[in-house]
């Protein structure tokens, strides 16, 4: 009865973490605006006072895994990598979104214009 009954505790409590890590961790996806394929190595830092603080970097499938109380301050956060532009961010527009894209520095300026006049149609 005694193994029965902690066999039943462990599986309320595994099931309960389990569905209640959201909560606490900021989950998402970076890609290529050209390709739409997501992004690996993409540094993730917060800005704090008059230096940027890595939060951390996306895996090798584009995706990132943060605690949220990583994320403090009201900072501005930067997506960043090598060849391409670095995009900053609300620290509410990122802790509300998932997906973010990055624009590779082959895409001419005028096409970024461009293709910001066609979305806002």
């Amino acid at each position: 009865m005694d193994v029965r009954r902690f066999v039943v505790v462990c599986l309320v409590l595994a099931t309960g973490l389990a569905g209640g890590c959201s909560e606490f961790v900021l989950e998402g996806i970076v890609s290529d605006r050209e390709t739409a394929r997501p992004i690996s190595d993409v540094t993730i830092s917060q800005r704090c006072a008059e230096t940027w603080k890595e939060l951390g970097e996306t895996d090798g499938r584009g995706r990132y895994w943060i605690l949220k109380t990583d994320v403090r301050g009201g900072g501005k956060i930067r997506l960043a990598k090598p060849g391409y532009r670095p995009t900053e961010l609300l620290e509410s527009e990122f802790m509300t979104g998932q997906s973010f894209i990055l624009v590779p520095t082959s895409e001419a300026p005028d096409e970024m214009s461009e293709a910001a006049g066609a979305s806002g149609d």
